[in-house]
């Protein structure tokens, strides 16, 4: 004869038991209904990829003032484009850096599109109290070429609007270097570069 307790522990072990192979059962259908979803292809998204070289033919944006502006109107100049945000702390350090180089590189044939994600009543006061010179524009759709939740992030386009150049992450952008490499696209364009200004 089971004593009370005995019986407790059977039922407890046997109702585990039971629960176990529910779980498991359910975890089998749930499986084989993906299985055969993703057989089918229901359950696939296909991910978008930007063609490697594709130029970036059409972008809309606008001014901090809300004034449009089209990719189309930087002519065949060469594009320096940082994303930012007014959250982004490292993007924050970094503009001054920005800043210095486009005046350095005044006189360039090149533009500089220091490009945000955010509301315009975000942004223009934002650039005001910083008291930044810097060309800011709001663009709440990217070309999927200069699409990333990575900030800052830096491209350089040359005058084919191909990207030429990808940076994620803060840098020291007023620098021999980066001048360097933003004439020799100039050149390759046919452009002769201005003489250059000093920081």
């Amino acid at each position: 004869m089971r004593s009370p307790t005995g019986s407790f522990v059977l039922g407890m072990f046997t109702g585990m038991g039971l629960t176990v192979v529910l779980a498991v059962g359910l975890v089998v259908f749930m499986v084989g209904l993906g299985m055969a979803g993703i057989e089918s292809g229901e359950l696939l998204k296909t991910p978008s990829y930007p063609v490697v070289g594709a130029p970036v033919s059409e972008w809309a944006m606008t001014t901090v003032d809300g004034t449009p502006v089209e990719i189309g109107n930087f002519d065949e100049r060469v594009l320096f484009v940082n994303r930012w945000a007014t959250w982004c702390g490292p993007c924050i350090i970094e503009m001054p850096e920005i800043e210095r180089l486009t005046k350095r590189m005044q006189g360039h044939d090149v533009a500089f599109l220091i490009v945000s994600k955010e509301p315009q009543e975000t942004v223009a006061p934002f650039v005001e109290e910083k008291g930044w010179d810097v060309p800011v524009y709001l663009s709440s759709e990217l070309p999927p070429q200069l699409n990333t939740k990575a900030l800052p992030t830096t491209y350089i386009l040359d005058a084919n609007r191909e990207v030429a150049f990808k940076y994620l992450g803060i840098a020291g952008w007023n620098d021999d270097t980066t001048v360097e490499f933003i004439e020799s696209l100039i050149a390759k364009a046919g452009a002769e570069p201005a003489n250059d200004v000093d920081a």
